[in-house]
């Protein structure tokens, strides 16, 4: 029976070899046996698609861009067939990754025939769709190659719920989000956070991967009492212990978004969440002691002490820069949150300051200027303007206010009565001489004398008065240019007056009170520029998660 069937299926292939070559004529015999020997369906069920390709313009002129080779025109027809058939042998390889759900709808096809030759874009769709198929393929293959590196808590057709355990893992199951954890650049991210927490990604399959809630990574920090951040009995969630990151890596815990994405969650993921945790919390403490105060938990959890060590911990009386000291069996530590640290950074720099000098620190920085101003500024300005203007004759104080702005309008107008000035000897003389020839009689003359002595006193006392103006805006000017060097450019300003040079800032400028230093701002960049490690006795600080809290452990002694 089996041969007979063999036969019959070698009868009906080589009759669908007959048929295509009957069909298309016009494509050499030579190029359609090329193609009957590499078909990969095992019954040329892809011949016809194939030479009916190689048969029209549009699709080898597609090819032709894709190899950068379009000699197919001329009868040279091997790269545009090796291209096709490469093509077909990968859409056969692809099959179970063609079609996929997208919106609880399945998407894509099996069938080649569905690709239409002639449509001027076809081999372009193809290209694309046989792409996204090759990425699902090569998820599902690192999936199964990274299961042993990540922790599956909860799975069936709508859910998975995994905790990867390694940064390969985690990159595989955040694929499509902006996860830090995820960064395929380093791994320094997720090692910090899994160091502190559990890092759990929750994936819904039923939504679209465009979806922000597709993914959703559950960051919940180390707690030996996990019921304190889910109820095992209603799956109630403590917000205080959670942080939730949405695809865009937007925290979304304490958010409306938050809530009715922690609603639909069904229960028993979250009773799975809380069971996994549970269990690795227990392995945790299982030989391990645990006590209310924080700081202390923090210490036994970095060192694994068990009750009977525990026990040995004591506070100092005094304190590391603000920071709680504790006394144990390893030496001396100072334990603190981040905004005790902060503060403990602050501290540190103002004692830096202190005990290396001013001038030194300020000497360290990128940009020291920024710290400093001229002390008195505004009386420096002032004398400076009063000696300039003091110094200088009438003739010097208004070819200087030529070029002022602010003095112009006042010059111009002082010129202007200067002239008018000087016409009054000239005047006189024409009024002595009309009297002189009896064109005028004496009472005239004296009338006339008086008035034109009268216009020539006000006219002085108005020359006077400009005069002044323009000197006083002379002054205004300069003393503006000075205060406004001192205040924008004190390091230019240092520099003329010979207190900053190739080293920097003089001492003397400090010493004799000629600088005002910022020291607060001094103090906050230095804190910044710290290190935690600046706070230890030269080994590296730990960092140890507890409840919602990180403290920081830093060996002093």
């Amino acid at each position: 029976m089996k041969i007979i069937l063999e036969s019959i299926r070698k009868v009906l292939i080589e009759g669908r070899i007959e048929d295509v070559k009957k069909k298309y004529t016009n494509l050499d015999p030579v190029i359609i046996d090329f193609f009957v020997n590499g078909d990969p369906s095992g019954n040329q069920k892809y011949l016809e698609w194939l030479v009916k390709a190689m048969s029209d313009k549009n699709t080898t002129r597609n090819v032709g861009d894709y190899i950068n080779n379009h000699e197919y025109e001329e009868g040279i027809w091997g790269e545009t067939a090796g291209f096709l058939l490469n093509l077909i042998r990968r859409f056969h390889s692809l099959i179970p990754y063609l079609v996929h759900l997208e919106n609880g709808e399945a998407v894509g096809t099996t069938d080649l025939y569905k690709y239409k030759v002639g449509d001027t874009d076809m081999i372009h769709y193809l290209m694309n769709d046989l792409g996204k198929a090759q990425e699902r393929r090569d998820e599902k293959e690192n999936l199964k190659k990274l299961e042993k590196d990540a922790d599956t808590i909860y799975k069936n057709s709508g859910w998975l719920v995994v905790r990867p355990k390694t940064w390969e893992a985690s990159c595989v199951y955040g694929a499509g989000t902006k996860w830090c954890t995820t960064s395929k650049e380093t791994s320094s991210h997720f090692n910090r956070e899994t160091n502190r927490n559990f890092l759990i990604y929750v994936i819904n399959k039923s939504l679209p991967e465009r979806d922000l809630l597709k993914k959703v990574a559950w960051q919940i920090p180390f707690r030996k009492n996990v019921d304190k951040i889910i109820n095992p009995l209603s799956g109630e969630i403590d917000y205080n212990y959670i942080k939730l990151w949405n695809t865009e890596d937007t925290n979304i815990s304490s958010t409306s978004s938050g809530y009715d994405y922690i609603t639909s969650v069904p229960n028993k993921i979250k009773l799975a969440i809380f069971y996994y945790m549970k269990g690795k919390m227990d392995e945790r403490f299982a030989n391990m002691a645990y006590v209310e105060d924080e700081r202390k938990q923090a210490l036994i959890e970095h060192f694994g002490y068990n009750e009977e060590q525990a026990e040995e911990i004591t506070e100092e009386t005094w304190t590391h820069y603000g920071m709680n000291v504790y006394d144990i069996e390893d030496g001396q530590f100072a334990v603190a949150d981040e905004g005790e640290v902060d503060s403990a950074k602050r501290d540190y720099a103002e004692q830096y300051i202190d005990d290396l000098g001013v001038h030194e620190v300020l000497s360290s920085m990128y940009d020291p200027e920024r710290y400093i101003s001229i002390s008195g500024a505004e009386q420096i300005a002032d004398e400076e303007a009063d000696y300039r203007v003091d110094d200088m004759s009438d003739d010097d104080i208004l070819d200087e206010a030529a070029h002022i702005h602010e003095a112009k309008p006042l010059l111009e107008e002082y010129n202007d009565l200067k002239s008018k000035s000087e016409d009054y000897d000239t005047d006189v003389e024409n009024l002595d001489a009309e009297f002189e020839g009896e064109e005028i009689t004496r009472e005239e003359y004296v009338e006339a004398l008086d008035r034109l002595e009268k216009d020539n006193k006000e006219l002085l006392s108005n020359i006077d008065r400009l005069f002044d103006s323009i000197k006083s805006a002379l002054r205004e000017y300069y003393y503006d240019s000075q205060l406004e060097e001192m205040q924008d450019n004190p390091k230019s300003w240092l520099e003329n007056m010979g207190y900053w040079d190739r080293d920097g800032l003089s001492k003397s400028a400090i010493s004799r009170g000629l600088v005002d230093v910022d020291e607060d701002s001094l103090a906050t960049d230095l804190a910044d520029d710290f290190t935690y490690d600046n706070l230890t006795n030269g080994e590296d600080h730990s960092e140890v998660s507890i409840g919602n809290e990180t403290y920081y452990i830093f060996p002093i002694g």
